[in-house]
């Protein structure tokens, strides 16, 4: 076995590795000092973030009654419209039937009429 150091003895390679090692630390210190300032940093972008979150949470709510309502009320008016459509066609129905019967009801008065107004030049004439 070689000589061995005891471990009070130091030797002047040892201060410039210690004050090396201090430079390092003081270093490092810094660099954890400014990753903690930024990690607070985040931590109060992530509450801001979670805060706006939240509120578009609750305007995506009132968003989505909002699309229940109106899907409702185009339901309603769609069926309204199917109503409507279905009485345009029994409307249509009933016009058809009542032409038909003022139909009939003008030819017999137009008839009537011409038959009447035979009588009456026939009379005149003396012909009944």
């Amino acid at each position: 076995m070689g000589p061995t150091r005891n471990d009070t003895e130091r030797t002047p390679g040892d201060e410039a590795t210690l004050a090396d090692v201090s430079r390092r630390i003081g270093r490092l210190e810094t660099l954890f000092e400014q990753f903690r300032s930024e990690l607070e940093q985040f931590k109060a972008q992530l509450e801001q973030f979670k805060a706006q979150l939240d509120l578009f949470r609750s305007e995506l709510r009132d968003v989505t009654m909002r699309v229940v309502r109106l899907e409702t009320s185009f339901d309603f008016l769609r069926k309204d419209i199917e109503n409507l459509h279905t009485d345009l066609k029994d409307l249509r129905k009933d016009l058809a039937v009542i032409r038909t019967v003022d139909f009939r009801i003008l030819m017999g008065m137009i008839i009537s009429l011409g038959i009447g107004m035979g009588a009456l030049v026939a009379k005149g004439f003396g012909w009944i």
